[in-house]
C-alpha cells in the first residue's frame, strides 16, 4: 500500500505487478513484467512515488508508481531469492536480504538512491577521476570526461 493509502501494489508469482486504485477498486497500471522473477517483495518510496520490486531472480527494479513505466533496467542484487525488501524512512537508501539466516544488512546489499550522493561517494573511495582505459570499459560511446570534479585533470589518466 502506497504511504497516502490511495495506491496498492500487487505482485504475482506470474512476474507480474498490477498497481490499483484503492478508492475506485480499479487497476491504475498494469499487469506489467516486473524481470526479477516471481515478485515476492513490494515496497514504496516514503513520498509514494516511487515502487520497488524483488523476487526469485535476485533483481531489484524500480517504477513510477503513478504510471507503472520502468525506471532503468533491473538491478542484480544476488544469485538467489530477495526475501526481505525496506526503504529507509527518509527514502534515502533500500536494503535486502534472503531467508539464509539472518539478514545482514550489509553494504553490499544496502542501495543508496541518490545518484550525486552516490558519484561522491566513489570519488571519495578511489581518489581521483575515471582513467580512460575505465571511461571505455564502463561509458563507451560516451565523451571522455571527469568525473570526480574535485579532483585534478591529470589523474584520469
Amino acid at each position: 500500500m502506497s504511504p497516502d493509502g490511495q495506491t496498492l501494489a500487487v505482485g504475482a508469482l506470474t512476474g507480474t505487478v498490477t498497481l490499483w486504485d484503492v478508492a475506485g477498486r480499479t487497476v491504475r497500471a498494469g499487469p506489467f513484467k516486473g524481470d526479477v522473477g516471481a515478485v515476492r517483495n513490494l515496497a514504496f518510496t516514503p513520498d509514494g512515488r516511487t515502487l520497488a520490486t524483488a523476487g526469485d531472480l535476485g533483481a531489484l527494479r524500480f517504477w513510477d508508481a503513478a504510471t507503472g513505466r520502468a525506471l532503468g533496467d533491473p538491478l542484480p542484487v544476488r544469485d538467489r531469492r530477495i526475501d526481505g525488501l525496506a526503504i529507509a524512512p527518509d527514502g534515502s537508501s533500500l536494503a535486502t536480504g534472503d531467508a539464509n539466516g539472518v539478514v545482514q544488512f550489509t553494504p553490499a546489499y544496502l542501495w543508496d538512491r541518490d545518484v550525486d550522493r552516490q558519484v561522491e561517494r566513489l570519488c571519495d573511495l578511489v581518489g581521483r577521476n575515471l582513467s580512460q582505459a575505465e571511461w571505455d570499459e564502463f561509458l563507451a560511446g560516451e565523451r571522455h570526461q571527469p568525473t570526480c570534479p574535485r579532483w585534478p585533470e591529470r589523474l584520469n589518466r
